[in-house]
């Protein structure tokens, strides 16, 4: 992903769509999140999430899922990792 282009304002995961917000302060905090070593998955996930959205998934497979989608977005090149 270019920095000079627009992200889309939803991810679809399974069919289902979410509202996320990716204003780079945001996305920041996803980041710093995704890197804590303190948290165990869940939490990782759940926290992460909270930085782009305002309801994540309370199935803690579909947050998961829904990480995985964000990361493959934001990080083309390391996708599936």
């Amino acid at each position: 992903m270019k920095l000079q282009e627009r992200l889309p304002d939803r991810v679809t995961v399974d069919g289902r769509s979410y509202k996320v917000d990716f204003d780079f302060r945001n996305v920041l905090n996803f980041m710093a999140v995704l890197g804590r070593d303190d948290l165990i998955d869940a939490a990782r996930d759940w926290h992460a999430l909270k930085c782009l959205m305002r309801r994540p998934p309370r199935n803690w497979e579909r947050r998961a899922a829904v990480v995985r989608a964000v990361r493959d977005l934001l990080f083309p090149a390391q996708k599936g990792q």
